[in-house]
Parts: C-alpha cells; structure tokens; sequence
C-alpha cells in the first residue's frame, strides 16, 4: 500500500475547501458587477388602445356625438345614438377584427335606444347587435375578444408614469401657462414627465411648452381624484400624454388635446377631444367629436435587472449542500 505525503488529510482538505467556500462567498458578491438594467423604447405603449380613438374598460352612454377613429368598448353601450369612425383612413385596433377593418367592438350588449352607425368599417358586438347601422360597406359580427391584457398593461403603463421622476407644473400667470422643455433635465430618450394638481386644471388657461424641439414626449402625471378640465394647448397632441389618478374627470369647458390615461375614471365629455380616450367608463352630452390623433410618444420602459449576486449565492450554497449530501452518503 503507498503512503500519503505529509500534510494534511483527504477528509481535512475536503472539509478546508468548504470552510473557504463559505469565506470567500460574501467577499466575491461584493465585488461581482451588478446587472444593469435593460432601457427599451415602447413603440406601442398602449398596446390594443393604439389605433383606437377611444379605448373603454367598462360602459358607454353617449347622448349624441361621433368619433373620427374608431371606438372600443369592452361592456355595454346605451344612450341614444353614436357615430364611429367617420374617416375611414384612421388607424384600426390591431387584434380586433379581421383585415383591419375593425370600427367598432362592443364587448357586452348595444343597448343604444336609436342607433350606433359606422361610417367606415366592421362593427363586432359581444352580446346583444341591434340597433345598429353599419355604412360604408362594413359588415356586422358577433363575436367577442379579449381585452384584459390590454386593460392590464395600460393600468401597469400609469403606475409606471407616476413613479417617474418629473418637474412640477407652475402656475405662473393667471391666464397663462408656460413650461420651458429645457430645463428638464431629469429624464432622457426625449422623454418629458411633470406633475401638477387636477383641481388646478380648470379656470380657461393656456398651456404653452417653450424650447421645444418637436420630437419630445410628454407625459403629465395629473393627481386628485376629481378634474373638471378647463385649460387648451397648442402642443402637438400626438406627442402629449395626460396621466391621471381621477375617478372623476369632466371635459366640459374647452377643448382637450392629447392622449388621457384615466384608468379609474369616468369622463363626461361635452367638449371636442383631439386625441385618445382612455378610460374606466364614458359619457357625452351635447355631441362633442373625438379627433383621431394616435399617439406616437416614445416611453422608456426599464427592466429588472437579473439577480446576478443573488444567482452566485445560491450556487455556492448549491455546491456545499451538494458536497454534504455526497459526504452523507458514504
């Protein structure tokens, strides 16, 4: 039989290597480079809403009014009459419909007591048809999609923009509003967030942003739980977006321009809106118009980064119990 050299032991060494293990463990996490976190632009950040004048979660009830693009509501829609989508060259929901041809899509029943008529496309309802017009050779279908990945991503979509860091929006004239894009400096990708109370939306003032560039999104995180709106801007609303925590929101004194988020909330419009609606719930009076403008803002979207340190942990932790079930069962 051949002796061992001097030294220590096979079953010391065995139990040396472990203990160095466990020592240099926490010393090598330490100073493991941390995983960055992946930046990537949403070309769609509205998902299904995109080509969409007016995105609903729940109801409508409309008493008068039409809209450019084309609408979607994912419960029942009463009222009296309805006109959808009167330029047939607007953008269409893309997963609704076939060909994309979609104009309007009812996900309950069409509880209008005169009509709903659409001018330029398909009509697809859930539930219950009549009364319903469809114009401009569309046709009509019954058959009902899926709208809570879409509700869902919108919803995550707010939040995201509220715990964005933004500038607070000053009053500093008593009719006008005036924010200088410039001196932003506290997001990137041409991206612009400010904040500003709702109950401050009212009064007829003008909103005007300076130093632009043309390409800029912004997004202005709207706080409070009701707004009765009342300002007007010049600004290119494809490119604005108005995030809001209401659950009540009234467009009722001027014009509103630009994209509402308003996942909680109930819009009563009686005014133009010159862009898209998204919302809990809608109603109108007086037949105001949804101007199609689609939203062609660019919002970043950060990304966890992978648990690198966390990973490493669990492998060392993973060898020595490994080595001690080895160790266990000879």
């Amino acid at each position: 039989m051949r002796n061992l050299p001097n030294g220590p032991k096979p079953a010391l060494l065995d139990s040396m290597t472990k203990t160095l293990f466990l020592l240099i463990a926490p010393f090598a996490l330490a100073f493991a480079p941390a995983a960055q976190a992946a930046v990537t632009i949403q070309k769609s950040p509205l998902g299904l809403a995109t080509g969409t004048n007016a995105f609903i979660f729940n109801t409508a009830n409309t008493q008068g009014g039409h809209s450019q693009g084309s609408v979607v509501v994912g419960g029942n829609w009463s009222g009296s009459y309805y006109e959808v989508r009167q330029n047939g060259k607007t953008p269409t929901p893309d997963g609704i419909g076939k060909d994309g041809n979609a104009a309007l899509y009812i996900g309950g029943d069409n509880n209008v007591s005169n009509y709903i008529r659409t001018l330029n496309g398909d009509a697809y309802i859930a539930g219950d048809v009549k009364p319903l017009q469809v114009n401009g050779g569309g046709k009509t279908y019954q058959e009902k999609f899926d709208l809570a990945p879409t509700v869902e991503k919108l919803e995550k979509l707010s939040a995201q923009l509220f715990d964005t860091p933004g500038m607070k929006l000053a009053i500093n004239d008593p009719n006008n509003v005036k924010v200088d894009l410039s001196l932003n400096q506290l997001n990137e990708n041409g991206l612009k967030v400010y904040t500003i109370d709702g109950s401050l939306l009212g009064g007829g003032k003008t909103l005007d942003f300076l130093n632009a560039k043309g390409d800029e999104t912004i997004v202005i995180n709207v706080t409070g739980e009701k707004v009765n709106w009342g300002w007007s801007t010049n600004y290119n609303g494809a490119n604005l977006l108005w995030n809001f925590e209401a659950k009540s929101i009234n467009i009722k004194d001027r014009e509103f321009t630009g994209t509402i988020l308003a996942t909680d909330a109930t819009v009563t419009q009686s005014q133009n809106i010159k862009g898209t609606l998204i919302a809990q719930d809608w109603k109108t009076s007086g037949s105001p118009s949804l101007i199609s403008r689609t939203f062609q803002g660019k919002i970043p979207v950060v990304s966890a980064p992978e648990p690198t340190a966390l990973l490493t942990m669990g492998g060392f932790l993973g060898l020595t119990l490994f080595s001690r079930r080895r160790h266990a069962a000879r």
